[in-house]
This record gives C-alpha cells, structure tokens and sequence, in this order.
C-alpha cells in the first residue's frame, strides 16, 4: 500500500469562516462531528484530519452518519453535527424521516450541508438538479434551515441552528453556500513506488478494447475521457451516484452479452458494500470489477477513505467473485501487473482486481465535454 501524508500551514486563514474557530463554536453544543467530505465544505474537511477540537467520526456514507448520530445523542444527550455534500441528501432521508424525526424518536442533531449547485449558479452537470431544489427538499420535509453565505453572521447561525435542533428535539439544517470555509495549504506526497491512477488507467485502457465499460463518479472518469479521446464508444462515464457503478455494470452484465467491466474507486466502493451480496445470488459470468484504491476521497479534497480497515480480497471471495486478485502498481511494474490483470480478465467470472496506485492528479485536468445525455445516447447506441 501506499504512504501518505499531508504537511499543513493552520496560518494560513485570511476573512472566511475559520475551521478552526467554527469547531470551537461547535463545541460549545457537541462533541461530535461525522460525515463525508464534500469539496464545498473543503476547508472545514481538511482541517477535520487535524484537529482534536472535536472527536471526528469518518463513515461510508451519510445515512450513516445520520444513524451514528442518533446513537451518540442516546448515549450522550447531546446532538451530533453531520456534514455533507447535498449530492448526499437521498442518502439521509431514511433515518432522517424514519429515526431522528420528531415523529418517530425526537432526535436532535444539526445537518452541514455543502449546497453544490447553490441557487441555480453553474456547477458540473450531476450538481445542478440538486442544487436547484436542495432547500426544496429541506422545506417539503418539514425542516427548519437556516442559510450559511458570504453575509451571514456564522456565529450566530451556527448557535441559533443548534438552540432550535435542542429545543425542538429535532433536525436543523445549515445550508451553506460553497467555499465559504478558508482552506488550509496542503501539500500532498504519494509513495515515489507507485505509479499514478492515470498512468494505469491508461495501460488498462490498452487492454479493455472488447469489454464495455462502467468508470465510477470523480477523476477515474475525467482520467479515463481523456484516455479514451472519443476513440471507444462504448464507456459510460458515471459522473455522479457515488457507488453504484458497480450496479450499473452489473445490470449490464446480466442483460448483455459482451464483457463488462466497472472501473470502481475505494471510497465509491465503500458507501454502498451490500452490493457485493447481489453478485453471489447473480454468478454473472461477463462481469468484471476493478477497484482502483488510493485510500483517498481524491475528487473532493484528498481526505482519506476507511478502506485501508477492509479485507476486500476475502470480502469478495466470500461473496462470489470466481477470481480475485489484488496488485500494487509499483513503478517499473506495469506491464507485469497488466499481465496478470489481463490474466484474470480472461477467466470466467465474476472477477475482481484490487488496484492500489499512488496519488497524483494533473491540475488541467479536463471534463467530458459532452453532456451526459449525449454521453448516454452514444454509449447506448453502440452496446445495443
């Protein structure tokens, strides 16, 4: 595996909100604070890695936060603060309606979320649909919220959100506007013995010309496009719902009959895991699953993912992957991992291969410069 680290300059704050001061003011009500990193919430994300202000919980996914939450409040009296990014909204609303409701069990907490998208302002295609109906959603589920922006007194909305949520015995939402949190300088290093996902996207590419392919949320998908250059038409580019390219492609396999292949990454493979129940009870012949691990929430921040804590080669023997594997990408090495990548891609499946890469990423980075709808329309013209 690779080693990471992250050098820090907590200095370095100018007018923004301060993370450090925020988690001071927050302290006043919680010792708790848990969810998943969102790239509008940044610099309150980073600085979480580095504090002790707070006890910060990382999770999976937001619901599980949400239901952590509730945990440390039966346990403690007190609410807890859950962050996220509204692209995580759909993943709450099941204990938030169902567990902490003051119709079920009257549970206090106060929900951060990072509004991508905020009113309507230009944002990356998967955001702009939340964006639009974020406070919507907050106000047809019956919520009070209150607004985080450039002109907000944020002391005051921060105490006033968890007065109400005490009060009331029920959820607050802060809808905050995007970057309104001072980032902190972050330098980070990957292992010099491992080559960058890019790089092995690119020798993986050379070998997948007769697999369709499935590429997860994030930098695999921007990585890929690039990659590609339009030469193979048969690539969905998964740009958003986090975690379930892998159940696209798996939909894919069952209903076609070419080779399928998802392009996974660790922190989408761990929010939704149940999936790996369905590929046992499914035995998907075609079905090929690569995770490419770097341990890292990349596209939002570089905040590291629990995957390091799993077992993904005994989790996926024990749920019926026929062949499995998993391979560093030392420097030098390629060309041997790709061999015995290109090995287990040729056995009857379902397949898995483990990936663990380095961490770099271009800064010109570039985006699909088609929509998605045109990005559907192409890749479901060439499958079918």
């Amino acid at each position: 595996m690779y080693l990471y680290k992250r050098n820090i300059n907590l200095n370095s704050w100018n007018e923004m909100i301060c993370p450090k001061q925020f988690l001071h003011e927050v302290r006043k009500y919680t010792t708790l604070i848990t969810g998943v990193p969102d790239s509008a919430l940044k610099g309150l994300s980073d600085y979480l890695e580095h504090q002790d202000i707070v006890e910060h919980v990382k999770v999976p996914n937001e619901g599980i936060a949400l239901s952590y939450s509730a945990g440390f409040y039966m346990a403690t009296k007190k609410p807890g603060l859950i962050y996220l990014q509204n692209s995580g909204f759909g993943n709450i609303v099941n204990p938030l309606t169902s567990l902490v409701d003051e119709l079920v069990y009257s549970i206090p907490c106060v929900i951060l979320v990072g509004w991508r998208g905020y009113k309507g302002t230009k944002d990356e295609p998967q955001h702009r649909k939340m964006g639009l109906v974020t406070q919507k959603l907050v106000d047809a589920l019956g919520y009070h919220s209150f607004e985080l922006n450039s002109s907000s007194d944020w002391e005051q909305v921060l105490n006033d959100s968890f007065d109400l949520a005490i009060s009331s015995k029920s959820p607050v939402f802060l809808l905050a506007k995007p970057k309104l949190f001072d980032q902190i300088k972050v330098q980070s290093e990957q292992n010099v013995h491992l080559e960058p996902r890019e790089s092995v996207l690119s020798k993986l590419y050379d070998n997948l010309g007769d697999h369709t392919i499935v590429s997860t949320t994030g930098k695999s998908s921007r990585e890929l496009y690039e990659v590609n250059s339009n030469r193979k038409s048969d690539i969905f580019y998964s740009v958003g719902s986090m975690g379930h390219a892998s159940s696209i492609s798996l939909a894919l396999s069952r209903y076609l009959t070419q080779k399928i292949t998802c392009i996974d990454g660790d922190g989408a493979f761990l929010m939704h895991m149940g999936f790996l129940a369905m590929v046992k009870d499914h035995q998907i012949e075609n079905f090929n699953h690569i995770i490419i691990n770097n341990c890292l929430h990349e596209s939002v921040g570089n905040q590291a993912t629990l995957y390091k804590n799993l077992d993904v080669i005994n989790c996926a023997k024990a749920s019926g992957y026929k062949n499995v594997i998993s391979l560093n990408c030392e420097k030098g090495t390629l060309d041997k991992v790709i061999s015995h990548v290109k090995d287990i891609l040729s056995q009857t499946g379902p397949n898995l291969i483990e990936l663990n890469v380095g961490v770099k990423t271009r800064a010109d980075l570039s985006r699909p410069k088609e929509t998605p709808v045109e990005n559907l329309a192409k890749f479901m013209n060439n499958i079918i």
